[in-house]
């Protein structure tokens, strides 16, 4: 169809066609005119017209239908027409109204009022036009962005381990992972080295793309690390991993929050041993038996409570946010010999920051080890359902606010 910013005049009376063309063309605008409804629809079909003045009173086909045909056109749904009529009547002008009409003028007319009433409508008109234009543009950019998105969501799932992968490491375990969009900063990691099993949870800066990024950057600095050394001390890991990233990150002197939390822990099922250490990051023990601690932990958080015959401890860890700054806050380690069945979780503070319940409010640590000790008696396989549906219930229609990750397994 070819647009033209041109008027179409219907009238079956030559005059009427003759006056309306006067007055429009001494202001520098293009018409058309038509005679009959049915030659006004052949018009309309060829030519997109910028808006239509329409007598009512016509032959064969009288201005209320012809307005109906043609605003069944796809082309001209959000085209004014104006009708311009004799008619005074309420019914007729309800009437013009309802069958898509955008203003109603009586004859005989104003010239300053018609001009005014047209040059409003075309103004309108392009100022639609200019935004639904916009509009689609958005959409389309909208489209390209969520499309981008779901593919990097691909590619983010395929860098971190398959559920299938986790189980083989480690028989007895969950991962609830869910990032807030299509990818996220939270990661995880698992490694074996020396009949021991290296696992790590990671909350990076941000979320969305820009976390992705870091948590992508993340697993490529512990593969390269744990591939070319062994270790046998999960805080020198974290002392080599954020030495590694600040190297990596201040390659230029753009000063940007490129970090990320991270837990670590290292396991040997077969003695069941754990090792743990953290870069400003929690873990939760549910266990059968007390722990023996030391009666000073520098640079970590250790409290506990029993419930269920458990105890269940929260230990919070201050070692330097990787990447941060290599002068910060020291890293330290604990470990532990565990009994068959006590279990271990590690979570990001997207979890503790998510509004839910009753009430509405953040769940915050006490909340989420009152929900573990309630079921870290259970199987794993329980724990798992227990867990989604607990935390699903909690959320319930809350907008999720931050990536969450929670992994959970035991000897």
């Amino acid at each position: 169809m070819h647009v033209a910013e041109k008027i179409l005049i219907v009238d079956d009376t030559f005059e009427n066609i003759r006056v309306l063309a006067n007055i429009l063309t001494e202001e520098g605008m293009e018409v058309e005119y038509s005679t009959s409804g049915k030659n006004a629809i052949k018009l309309a079909e060829k030519t997109k017209f910028i808006l239509i003045l329409l007598d009512i009173m016509m032959p064969e086909l009288d201005g209320y239908e012809t307005c109906k045909i043609i605003k069944k056109i796809p082309a001209y749904k959000d085209v004014p027409i104006i009708f311009l009529t004799a008619k005074t009547d309420p019914e007729s002008i309800v009437k013009g109204f309802n069958v898509g009409s955008v203003d109603y003028i009586t004859k005989p007319f104003n010239r300053d009022e018609l001009l005014v009433r047209i040059n409003n409508h075309i103004s309108l008109k392009k100022e639609k036009d200019k935004t639904e234009k916009l509009y689609n543009h958005v959409k389309s950019l909208n489209k390209d962005l969520y499309d981008s998105m779901n593919y990097a969501g691909i590619v983010q799932n395929s860098i971190l381990p398959s559920a299938d992968v986790l189980k083989r490491h480690l028989h007895n375990s969950f991962l609830y992972f869910k990032p807030k969009d299509q990818v996220g900063g939270d990661f995880y990691w698992i490694k074996e080295q020396q009949n021991k099993t290296i696992l790590a949870i990671g909350d990076a800066t941000g979320h969305g793309v820009s976390g992705a990024i870091l948590s992508t950057l993340g697993v490529s600095l512990l593969n390269e690390i744990i591939n070319n050394e062994c270790f046998e001390s999960s805080k020198l890991i974290l002392e080599k991993l954020n030495a590694r990233m600040i190297d990596v990150t201040t390659q230029n002197e753009v000063n940007l929050a490129l970090s990320f939390e991270l837990g670590l822990c290292i396991i040997d099922t077969t003695k069941r041993t754990i090792q743990i250490a953290g870069s400003n990051f929690p873990f939760i023990l549910s266990v059968k038996k007390q722990l023996k601690l030391p009666d000073t932990i520098p640079y970590c958080k250790v409290s506990y409570t029993k419930k269920n015959n458990n105890y269940i401890y929260h230990v919070k860890f201050r070692g330097a946010t990787i990447g941060a700054d290599a002068q910060s806050i020291p890293y330290t380690e604990l470990s532990f010999r565990l009994n068959e069945s006590d279990c271990v979780y590690l979570y990001s503070d997207g979890l503790v920051d998510q509004f839910g319940g009753e009430l509405g409010k953040k769940m915050k640590k006490n909340k989420l080890i009152e929900f573990v000790s309630d079921f870290s008696s259970k199987s794993i396989n329980k724990q798992e359902k227990l867990f989604h549906s607990t935390i699903d219930n909690w959320k319930a229609n809350y907008e999720q606010v931050d990536d969450i990750t929670f992994f959970g397994f035991s000897f």
